[in-house]
């Protein structure tokens, strides 16, 4: 069983492809390839499940492109990300194999046909197909009806929100066929974390957060898809009304010097922290013992399926 991606911002999909693999380890030979620069924390998580993983020399950018240069630049880069990635997939024994793979069809029809024609490939939705304009509809119609007829391919959908959403696009007969394999959240670890005794001083020092203060989290990568910048919005409206409260964002995206600078005229000083996913620990349930310091959780995503951020603060 092999799990692939070729992108750093790693996040919900990557802690599901971990949850699958876990489960299976025991009945099958498991490798998780992954792009050479991922942060060390995933690689932590695969260490402490003992999961193989293979490092893959290629990133694809998925960062903003608003210019016409920049998404002339992000196309081309993607498409020698999927270039690298098939190319390495193809030197593996992939004769008696299954590919899980974070590719989707209407992006990258023509990997995925080449990868059906060696083996077995699945991929798992886990938003909703948005709203396209009707020549967009039409061309993604045309790209699932190409796929589909492949009896390799198969779609795991993660809510059933994602599954519906393929119905205008796919026949009956193939939807029937989708399964829906829910967003994974592991109770023994968050039993763990609960009974763990927390000593909110020790976190507060550690991180060098505001003693005494109200403590609004978040959890995820800190793009524009994630809403970084309606956080940013509502936590400099409620600073001006109180002073007693302090936002962290937990994440393990990297930012430029542009993203940093539009932080700054938000202008929460030390009343806003962006905290390295990295520097709260390097297993799973470090991230749900620092959870329990906040006295609120807020996800402020523009699209989401079902968040596993969200499950695990519950």
């Amino acid at each position: 069983m092999i799990f692939a991606w070729n992108y750093l911002e790693w996040g919900g999909a990557q802690v599901y492809f971990l949850g699958i693999a876990s489960r299976i380890k025991d009945r099958a030979e498991i490798k998780m390839i992954l792009p050479q620069a991922t942060g060390g924390q995933f690689i932590k998580f695969c260490e402490n499940l003992q999961i193989p993983y293979q490092f893959l020399d290629v990133e694809n950018d998925l960062k903003p492109a608003p210019t016409i240069k920049r998404k002339i630049a992000r196309h081309w880069n993607k498409i020698q990300a999927e270039r690298k990635l098939l190319k390495y997939l193809n030197r593996q024994n992939l004769e008696d194999c299954v590919v899980h793979i974070e590719l989707a069809p209407w992006q990258s029809l023509f990997p995925l046909m080449k990868l059906c024609l060696k083996t077995k490939v699945f991929i798992t939705m886990h938003n909703s197909l948005p709203m396209v304009s009707k020549w967009r509809f039409l061309l993604w119609k045309l790209k699932f009806a190409t796929i589909t007829r492949f009896m390799n391919f198969h779609i795991f959908a993660s809510n059933q929100d994602a599954k519906d959403s393929l119905a205008p696009l796919v026949s009956a007969q193939f939807l029937e066929k989708v399964r829906v394999t829910y967003t994974n959240v592991n109770p023994d670890e968050v039993a763990e974390a609960l009974s763990f005794e927390i000593d909110r001083t020790e976190y507060i020092e550690k991180f060098g957060l505001p003693k005494d203060k109200y403590l609004v989290f978040c959890v995820g990568q800190f793009i524009d898809r994630k809403g970084r910048w309606t956080f940013l919005d509502a936590a400099r409206k409620l600073f001006e009304k109180n002073s007693d409260i302090c936002f962290v964002w937990i994440s393990n995206s990297i930012l430029t010097a542009n993203e940093l600078a539009e932080i700054e005229k938000y202008k929460l000083a030390n009343n806003f922290f962006l905290l390295k996913s990295d520097d709260v620990g390097d297993r799973h349930i470090d991230l749900f013992k620092f959870l329990r310091i906040a006295d609120v959780f807020t996800l402020p995503s523009r699209v989401e399926g079902l968040p596993i951020s969200l499950l695990e603060a519950m």
